[in-house]
This record gives C-alpha cells, structure tokens and sequence, in this order.
C-alpha cells in the first residue's frame, strides 16, 4: 500500500528504512535552527523534499515528507491545530480557501493542511491572509481522459462536480482534531514522471485546476495504472502538505 513517503519515491517499509533514509538525507540538507530544536530541509531537483525534526540534543523525533512546487494558493488561516501525538515541530492550520483577513471565516471552503516546518514562522498570528504552496499526496486516485469520460463514470461514489473539493478532514469522531485531508476533483493542466534524486526510485507529479486553486498533485506509480492525459480528470483523496512563502 502506497506511503506518504513512496509517493514522492522512497520506500520505507520498517523502522531501519527510517533511520537510513534520515542519515542520507541529513548529509545533504539544509539546518534551520528553530526553537525547540532544529529542522534539516532535504530537496532535490524532482520537489521531492524531507523535513527532518531534531530535538534541543539533536536527536531525531520526526521526519515529513513535502513536495515543493510551484502551484499556489490563496488561504484565510484562522487557527493552528495541535494533535496528542504532535512532536513540538509538527504543524497544521484551520483556514479558508480563498478567504480574506477582513472576512477569516469565508471563502470558497474551509480545511486543514500540515506543515512541514510551522516553528520557522514564531511571528505568525491569527486571521491572517497568506499565500501557500499547496501540494496533495494521493491516498486514491482515479485518472479520466476527458470531461465525458468522468461525466460517464460509472457508479461514481459522489455526485461530484468536475471542479469539486470536500474537507473530508474536518469530518472527525469523538472531538478528535482534524486531519489535513481532503477528496477532490479537477483537471491536469500537466503531468510528469518524475525521479527522486535519494533514491532514484519514480513518482508521478501532476499540476491539477480543482475548486479555490491549482494544487500539486503527487502519487505512487502503483496509483497511476494508466498514462495520464493533460485535458483530462483527476479524482481522489488526499493528505494535504503546504508551505507558506
């Protein structure tokens, strides 16, 4: 089953694979001291990008994957969002797409996205009206060639417009705090198969027109069974990563 971390093409299947891909990728990044401790920022050429976590002792807590494009996107950010099993440099923020400071609870729909490096901005307050880099990792996926063809879909499990976004990560049980995660629709503006530079292993990246924006889609090649059509339909489910600029 495809991982956050194989979807921008590194396989990691056990705790060693975690620690390795960590060293590696430690030697060759960038250190953001923060506090609490530090971020170590690795990306390559692909946008394929890890932020690993270190403690005050410099000992690794954490590692998220990113992936740094260029689409962006326009965000109302109302509140950040803390999970009981955060470590002190994970992040997420509550806002609306497409919302404005004036209006912080308005907008196209709101969500929530994870950031990978939330302590590098101690001066950010809220509402405020920022500019993201967004990008999706795909849990499902679900390519179209054409506006008909996804009109045509056969039992489509939601009656979905062809430019559509739901929150599905606000929709949580038990007061338990929302996930980064989103179902939408939209269209491939471009494609292409790209190569992690760590690994060498593949990954497919896709520039997608969905509802409130462009978004950077990303997916494991076991996702992908079909060459993509630029003009055609993306559908899916998604984690949700953004980066503020």
């Amino acid at each position: 089953m495809p991982s956050h971390f194989s979807t921008i093409g590194i396989p990691v299947t056990s705790e060693q694979d975690f620690i390795d891909i960590g060293q590696r990728a430690a030697r060759l990044a960038e250190r953001h001291k923060v506090q609490n401790g530090a971020y170590y920022c690795w990306q390559d050429e692909s946008g394929a990008a890890l932020w690993l976590q270190l403690d005050e002792n410099d000992q690794l807590i954490g590692i998220n994957p990113h992936f740094h494009g260029q689409a962006l996107f326009q965000v109302a950010i109302l509140t950040p969002i803390k999970r009981p099993h955060d470590s002190p440099l994970d992040g997420a923020i509550r806002g609306w797409a497409n919302g404005t400071a004036a209006a912080p609870d308005s907008g196209d729909f709101p969500f929530v996205f994870d950031l990978p490096n939330l302590a590098l901005h101690p001066e950010l307050h809220y509402p405020a009206q920022v500019t993201i880099r967004l990008a999706a990792f795909a849990h499902e996926l679900t390519l179209y060639e054409s506006a008909a063809a996804f009109a045509n879909r056969p039992d489509p499990r939601l009656q979905l417009a062809a430019q559509a976004f739901i929150p599905t990560g606000l929709f949580t049980e038990n007061d338990e705090p929302p996930a980064a995660q989103a179902l939408f629709t939209g269209t491939i503006s471009a494609w292409a198969q790209k190569q992690n530079g760590l690994t060498g292993r593949p990954f497919y990246w896709f520039a997608v027109e969905t509802l409130g924006g462009s978004i950077d889609v990303v997916a494991d090649p076991a996702l992908v069974p079909q060459e993509p059509v630029v003009g055609g339909l993306l559908e899916g489910s998604f984690w949700l990563t953004g980066t503020l600029l």
